[in-house]
This record gives structure tokens, sequence and C-alpha cells, in this order.
């Protein structure tokens, strides 16, 4: 497809979308990223992108017992596999790949704490900044979901007319208590 083609095959819809999420931010009406600083709003679009990724990647511990339980099985057996390997080319194993001495709960309170946690807080950050004007925002009678599922399908879907600019005139950091930020998309 043309998008694939777009996006070298690589991640496509991923690309896709975030590329989609950005040009629609930089109309002052949509642009739901008016808290941030300057300097969080000059991440690159890469680093925004392989943090929602990587949360989307480690969140199982987030999920129902049985999710959590399977993908905890899945990613431990890779492990294992990899320490398989090392063992056979008289390596030393990894952390979490010797199958005989890993200890399940143990390991899976550290991947916890000390990689989900701290990402989770990072993308909540985030979104708490991002999330902010959008709830200030509640009684905008020109922000709501159906503009900006038209906004998007303008966005994704370019071959389509422009839409009519006036049902959504007012801008999410334009409102007064909403504070203007310096960054400008």
């Amino acid at each position: 497809s043309d998008v694939a083609l777009l996006y070298n095959d690589r991640a496509v819809l991923e690309n896709h979308h975030i590329s989609a999420a950005f040009r629609l931010v930089r109309e002052e009406e949509h642009n739901i990223l008016c808290n941030l600083s300057k300097e969080e709003y000059s991440i690159e679009k890469s680093k925004v992108l392989s943090l929602v990724l990587h949360c989307a990647d480690i969140s199982h511990p987030a999920k129902d017992w049985e999710l959590h339980e399977k993908w905890t099985g899945f990613l431990l057996e890779e492990f294992f596999r990899q320490g398989d390997r090392e063992q056979e080319l008289g390596l030393p194993f990894s952390p979490l790949c010797d199958r005989k001495n890993t200890l399940v709960a143990e390991s899976q309170i550290g991947f916890i704490d000390f990689i989900v946690d701290p990402s989770f807080q990072v993308m909540g950050d985030m979104l708490e900044k991002v999330m902010s004007p959008l709830h200030q925002q509640g009684s905008n009678p020109g922000l709501s979901i159906r503009n900006i599922d038209e906004a998007i399908s303008e966005e994704v879907f370019e071959n389509k007319e422009k839409r009519d600019k006036s049902t959504s005139t007012s801008s999410l950091c334009s409102r007064p208590g909403t504070p203007k930020s310096p960054a400008s998309p």
C-alpha cells in the first residue's frame, strides 16, 4: 500500500497514527500538547512513539492475572531458550536466562518495580500534561469527540475535502485559566 511504502514497511500503522496525531496537534484548536514546556515539546517524535510502544510492550503486569501469567510464561521461555544457547556456547547466563535458577515471582517483582513502574510514571506524567486541556475544556462545544474524530479522519485520509473549521474555532489553550505554552508545534 501507499502507506506501507511511505514508512518503508516498518511499524506502518504505528508510524501512520503517530504522524496523523502530530499533524493534528499543529492545529491550535486540537493542540492537546499546549501545556508542555518547550523542552518537553522538543522531545523527538520518535522518542514519544518509543515511550508509548515501550509501555504497551511491557504492560502485561497491568492486565488480568491470566493474561499476565500467559505473557510471563512466553517471555521467560524466550529468555530460557537464550540461556540454553548461551550454555551451549560456554557463555555465562544473561539475567533471567538460567531456567534452573531463575525465580519467577522475584523476577516479576523486580520487573514491575524497576522497569514497568518507572516507565508508567514517565508516561503518566506526560499524559497528565496532555490530558489537562481536554479536562479543562469539557464544556467547549467546539471540542467534541465527533470534531476530533473528523479531524483525525481528515489527516488519515488526505484525499477528503477540508472540513469546515467554523465548527471548532476555539483553542484548547486560549480559554481563561489555561496557560499558554511557549511550545509551538
